[in-house]
This record gives structure tokens, C-alpha cells and sequence, in this order.
């Protein structure tokens, strides 16, 4: 266990200062945030994929017919705004806490497994994990949104 009290012989070893505690309650809850958000993105593409593998196709706007991946990708974009919105969030949270850069990787490369980004199929995995390494480095350092 971590020794929080830094000399402090006041404070039993491994228990966590009062003023930390509500943070590590708001990562929970931004990890969960976060999870949930990557679990309804992963769910969507999921169900188009299942309706790709039916038979139903998507025109581009060139007239031409959308790959399978190219229309999961395509309902992925549509996803973004709220999945980035709590991925972003949570590595603000994981800076302002102090964790390190790599914990939050760690952490968000975790919340995407759980949410199912392993079960999806290239390229549409290597795009969105991508998107959510990005984003977590981006929340974390306060990178201004592109």
C-alpha cells in the first residue's frame, strides 16, 4: 500500500489523506463516466456492423457504396463529442490528482478494453483507441480542443 502521510506519524499507513479522498471518489466516477461513454460508442458500432452483416448497405456521398469499416467509422464520428467529452475529463481529473502520464494510459487503455474496443475489428479499434490515447493526453496536459 502507499504511505500518504510523508512523515505525518498521525496518519495510518495506506490510508488516504481526507482532502484526497473526494478526488479519488470523482476518478471513479470519470473512469465510469468513461467506460459508460466508450460502452454505448462500442455497442452502436457493434449494431452496425450486426446490420452491415444483414445486408444493409450505406451510399457515400459520391455515389458509391461505404465499406463496412468505413461505415463503422463513419458512425464512430457521431460518437465523438461524448465520449471525448468524458475521456478529456477524466485526465484532467488524473492531472489535477497528480497520478502519472502513464497510469492514465493505463487507465484509459483499461476502461476502452472493458467497454469492448478489444472485441471490435480492425481499423475501426486502431482508430478509436487511438482517439482515446489522444484524448487522454490531451485532457491531461490541458492541450486547447483542435
Amino acid at each position: 500500500m502507499l504511505d500518504y502521510s510523508a512523515g505525518d506519524s498521525s496518519r495510518a499507513e495506506g490510508v488516504m489523506p481526507h482532502s484526497r479522498v473526494g478526488e479519488a471518489d470523482a476518478g471513479r466516477g470519470l473512469a465510469r463516466e468513461c467506460r459508460q461513454a466508450l460502452a454505448e460508442a462500442v455497442s452502436m458500432l457493434a449494431a452496425t456492423r450486426e446490420r452491415i452483416a444483414r445486408g444493409a448497405t450505406r451510399p457515400a456521398a459520391s455515389g458509391r457504396t461505404l465499406t463496412p469499416s468505413e461505415c463503422v467509422l463513419a458512425d464512430w464520428r457521431s460518437a465523438r463529442p461524448s465520449v471525448r467529452d468524458a475521456v478529456v475529463e477524466f485526465g484532467r481529473l488524473q492531472s489535477a490528482s497528480h497520478s502519472p502520464p502513464e497510469r492514465v494510459l493505463v487507465l484509459v487503455k483499461a476502461a476502452a478494453s472493458d467497454a469492448g474496443v478489444d472485441m471490435l475489428r480492425e481499423p475501426e479499434r486502431s482508430v478509436i483507441l487511438a482517439d482515446v490515447v489522444h484524448w487522454s493526453i490531451e485532457g491531461y496536459y490541458a492541450f486547447p480542443r483542435a
